[in-house]
């Protein structure tokens, strides 16, 4: 597996963020629940911002990653890779390191929440780009998760924004198992969601995936389900539930066929299984 190691930064004084600063990223200027023990961060430059995130000290971990998707960035997609930093918002100590145990486990990526591909519109220094390779925007994900359907969907997210002039608002989450499964001191969270909305038809879904680093191959998403039940399995508020529809899934996203149950075989057993990721 390729892996990206941390950089040295520069030490800086932390700054306190508000959703009003970041209030371009979310509906109507308005967040998803900020859960009690978490810092909400505003990825910025100067006064132009990217994403917005939600992250947990107590255990190294973001609860979520906010963003907005539109056509005339989405048009610029770069892709590549680089190194991941320490967030100089952040406490070093209250962050996991690249090279933790978290991250080393066989068939386990660092993980995205505001994706890299989505944001290499802007490759400048200390731009989009360079943001989303902040320890504070990264968990712990199944490789083959990670790899092949979540990016499968998030290339079909960016699609659909370019192929219908559309605009999304985006959030990448993770919820944590009870109690939180750690490696060391860093937590490894039991699903990952996504769940998006375009505010001009009142529309939202998301996607609910079991991290499960043991899947080889094959393994993907099951099935397009409301933003209400990822909520009510994450236990916050995430999208405002009259702009949004949040009860019903919405339809017509250009990729609700291809995002599909897959089989995948364990390392224990030679049975195919159905798996949610």
């Amino acid at each position: 597996m390729t892996r990206f190691f941390l950089t040295a930064v520069a030490a800086a004084a932390a700054k306190t963020y508000t959703v009003k600063d970041c209030k371009d990223q979310f509906i109507d200027g308005k967040g998803p629940e900020q859960l009690e023990g978490t810092t909400f961060l505003c990825r910025m430059k100067g006064k132009t911002t990217f994403f917005a995130t939600s992250f947990d000290n107590e255990i190294h971990c973001p609860v979520w990653s906010a963003y907005h998707l539109d056509k005339a960035q989405q048009d610029k997609d770069q892709g590549g890779r680089k190194g991941f930093k320490y967030d100089p918002d952040v406490p070093k100590e209250d962050q996991a390191s690249s090279t933790a145990d978290a991250f080393k486990k066989e068939n386990r990526d660092i993980g995205h929440l505001a994706p890299s591909s989505t944001f290499s519109f802007d490759k400048s220094a200390d731009g989009a780009w360079d943001h989303t390779y902040l320890m504070t925007n990264v968990a712990p994900q199944g490789a083959w998760f990670n790899e092949h359907p979540w990016a499968m969907l998030e290339r079909h997210m960016r699609d659909y924004v370019v192929d219908n002039n559309a605009e999304l608002y985006v959030v990448t989450g993770v919820i944590q198992a009870n109690p939180v499964k750690l490696d060391g001191d860093d937590a490894v969270p039991q699903y990952y969601y996504k769940v998006w909305c375009d505010p001009d038809r009142k529309a939202s879904a998301g996607v609910l995936g079991n991290n499960d680093n043991k899947c080889k191959d094959q393994c993907g998403t099951d099935e397009i389900i409301s933003v209400k039940e990822i909520e009510d399995q994450a236990g916050y508020t995430i999208f405002p539930s009259s702009m949004c529809n949040t009860g019903k899934a919405g339809k017509d996203w250009g990729f609700d066929d291809e995002v599909v149950a897959y089989k995948y075989k364990t390392k224990d057993s030679a049975a195919e299984e159905e798996v949610i990721v």
